[in-house]
């Protein structure tokens, strides 16, 4: 059956990948079911690095619709997951997603925490797009603060990223 084995890898993949159109289309309902059934496969043949991204995605998604708390639930299991995998890279793009959450509940401090983490790991990385990207939320995160000086040091580190 293809929702086994590798076929099932494939399929979350795939569904996983539709979700994603349909949450940039802000389609939201539709991305939640597909990424729920790619959720299920994952855990039903334990693809742990799928499973994690999966649940990412979730938590991603959930923040956008405004349920933070729904947001932090898959964002802590999937971080948990990459700990134990290693995934230093997932582990970052959790985070950031994490910060987001946060910031958007108006938890300034955990959200700073969760990016400090995220840049010192994919500065370690070399990773230049996703530091680019979280940059630019820490900056934000700075400018609530009050700390346009530093807001404005963090983004031009991030553009000159993108150069």
């Amino acid at each position: 059956m293809l929702r086994e084995g590798g076929g099932g890898v494939i399929l979350a993949t795939n569904l996983s990948n539709l979700a994603h159109l349909y949450a940039r289309r802000k389609e939201y309902e539709r991305a939640v079911v597909l990424l729920a059934e790619a959720e299920a496969i994952c855990r039903n043949v334990g693809d742990r690095h799928g499973l994690a991204s999966t649940l990412n995605s979730l938590g991603s998604i959930h923040c956008d619709r405004g349920q933070y708390e729904r947001a932090m639930v898959f964002l802590a299991e999937s971080e948990a997951i990459r700990r134990e995998l290693g995934d230093r890279r997932g582990i970052a793009a959790t985070l950031a997603n994490k910060g987001s959450t946060h910031s958007h509940r108006g938890d300034l401090g955990q959200a700073m925490l969760c990016y400090e983490e995220s840049v010192a790991t994919l500065r370690e990385l070399g990773n230049k797009p996703l530091l680019a990207e979280v940059l630019v939320s820490q900056a934000k995160i700075f400018e609530l603060q009050g700390l346009p000086d530093a807001a404005a040091q963090v983004r031009a580190e991030a553009a000159a990223l993108t150069e």
